[in-house]
């Protein structure tokens, strides 16, 4: 049974962190065709994983950064850090489909097969992921766990940087999945539209930096709902797990 460790004195990020953790912990043990999600198939086990890391049409990618990757990972992926590793133009929009299918053939990941992608876990692998799904690749998906699962199951480890043959993808750019600034700008306002920002509290009130390079202005965009990153990641759970990791911890 799991242990309650929340404190009165908690702020609401130490909170979300505090739960993040112990229904993480709880779905560890709960496989993923179990967990009520909607769409089980862009997730996948370890043990999934390490039956599947030698077969020539699976491709795993480690979103970590550079320096992460070098001390420890999987024994089969390439790194593609979601930090930078994702071409963008100089305002930050998702470059053209050339040179995304240029970044994806020299690492050696074509149209076909399956794609997974992991880091400890945080946010990056889910990046990624997006990214290789907007530039039309089929079969993305993430790992449960990530790093951090595979590694405390004492599964293989290697050092030794991975690298697949080089191969040609085409990218096709899916775009109902990406809201560009031109339609985010043509959008706001709208009572059809949600804007929801996933920045932290002490970035929401301008007050904090995140990741990569400070805005030019602190705060957020006029209008829109705040769902921090921590919060998202507790909350974004379905409904059954929920339930479960609430009568677990009772």
């Amino acid at each position: 049974m799991a242990t309650e460790t929340h404190s009165p004195l908690d702020t609401p990020d130490e909170y979300a962190m505090k739960t993040m953790d112990e229904r993480r912990n709880i779905m560890s043990v709960i496989p993923i065709d179990q967990r009520g999600y909607t769409n089980p198939q862009l997730l996948a086990e370890t043990d999934w994983l390490a039956e599947h890391f030698n077969d020539p049409s699976v491709r795993v990618v480690d979103a970590r950064p550079p320096q992460q990757y070098a001390g420890g990972h999987i024994p089969c992926p390439v790194n593609l850090p979601g930090t930078d590793g994702i071409p963008r133009t100089a305002d930050g929009e998702l470059a053209s489909p050339e040179e995304f299918s240029s970044v994806a053939g020299k690492l050696g990941i074509g149209n076909g097969g399956t794609v997974i992608v992991y880091d400890i876990p945080n946010q990056h692998m889910g990046l990624v992921a997006w990214a290789f799904l907007y530039y039309g690749h089929q079969d993305v998906r993430l790992l449960g766990g990530g790093f951090e699962k595979w590694s405390r199951e004492g599964r293989p480890i290697s050092i030794q940087p991975m690298t697949y043959p080089e191969t040609n993808f085409t990218a096709k750019p899916v775009e109902g999945i990406y809201c560009s600034f031109s339609h985010a700008k043509a959008s706001h306002g709208r009572p059809e539209t949600v804007f929801w920002d996933t920045l932290s509290l002490a970035e929401f009130h301008g007050a904090g930096e995140g990741h990569g390079k400070p805005p030019p202005r602190p705060g957020h965009i006029a209008g829109l709902k705040l769902l921090g990153y921590k919060n998202a990641r507790v909350y974004a759970l379905p409904a059954s797990v929920n339930g479960r990791a609430n009568r677990i911890r009772r």
